[in-house]
């Protein structure tokens, strides 16, 4: 448990961080995006779904790796949850990964555009 505990904390934050340098990364974007007309709330959803349609593909692609790797560690598999259980870990795992990718992509859509086309480029 203390692993599993671990590796989902370290998860969290991978998410956090990823989506804050991925905020970082396209400010120059995202602020011509937004001197051109786009709302910081259609900023953000962008870098949101930037985030989550990886995470779809991970978790689809998780669920059928996850009972391979069962299948080839243990000798005599004898109960599965039901498939519905599989379904709703790739729900809540992108829902989960949204969630956490919301607040800096917030954050990164809320600072003037004018400070950021000023800027020199990095």
């Amino acid at each position: 448990m203390v692993i599993l505990g671990t590796l989902v904390t370290l998860a969290v934050v991978n998410a956090v961080v990823i989506t804050w340098t991925t905020v970082l990364d396209t400010r120059h974007a995202s602020a011509v995006a937004r001197a051109l007309g786009a709302t910081p709330q259609q900023v953000s959803n962008g870098l949101a779904m930037a985030q989550i349609l990886p995470a779809l593909a991970g978790a689809i692609l998780g669920v059928p790796g996850g009972l391979a790797l069962l299948y080839a560690t243990e000798d005599n598999v004898t109960v599965l949850p039901p498939a519905w259980h599989f379904a709703a870990v790739v729900l809540v795992a992108v829902v989960l990964i949204a969630l956490l990718t919301a607040i800096p992509a917030r954050a990164g859509g809320r600072r003037p555009v004018a400070e950021i086309l000023q800027s020199e480029r990095d």
